[in-house]
């Protein structure tokens, strides 16, 4: 072991612990290497703002959603559908409820075709945008004069 090999590494070490702090808080501690476990549990139980639980970080990024609730939303699907109803519940894991719900579908022919569902329940893992809707604004669009290519599938 060379100076110049322990001044890199101590330089990487700095590098590390300040670009990839965000990295290392969404990591898990458990998959880290045992030599970087101890060091990065005591900086993450002082300066973590989310926790590291699957399911309590999935609620807390999801926490936004509770002010949708009883309102109209589009969700757009990672199969490329497009789902729009009122929200009525949602869980850790993202599984949305739509009351009143239809799925608009998009064709490059014809207009947009409203396909009525009812009450729906989206999977969380297949949800990929969920955004409130103006029921006003869309109350005076013209759904048989818009036409548009139906959005491709994820691909992962």
């Amino acid at each position: 072991l060379t100076a110049r090999n322990v001044k890199n590494h101590k330089q990487n070490a700095q590098t590390f612990s300040k670009a990839n702090y965000f990295l290392i808080k969404v990591l898990q501690v458990n998959y880290l290497p045992r030599r970087y476990s101890n060091s990065l549990q005591n900086t993450l139980k002082t300066k973590r703002k989310y926790s590291t639980e699957p399911s309590q970080r999935a609620f807390t990024t999801m926490s936004g959603l509770e002010s949708y609730v009883n309102n109209t939303v589009s969700i757009i699907t990672a199969d490329g559908r497009n789902f729009v109803g009122t929200l009525k519940g949602f869980d850790q894991t993202v599984n949305i409820i739509l009351d009143e719900s239809h799925e608009r579908v998009y064709s490059m022919t014809a207009g947009i075709e409203q396909v009525v569902l009812g009450l729906h329940i989206i999977r969380g893992d297949n949800v990929a945008i969920i955004g409130q809707l103006d029921e006003s604004v869309d109350s005076k669009l013209d759904f048989s004069s818009i036409r548009g290519m139906p959005l491709e599938p994820v691909v992962h």
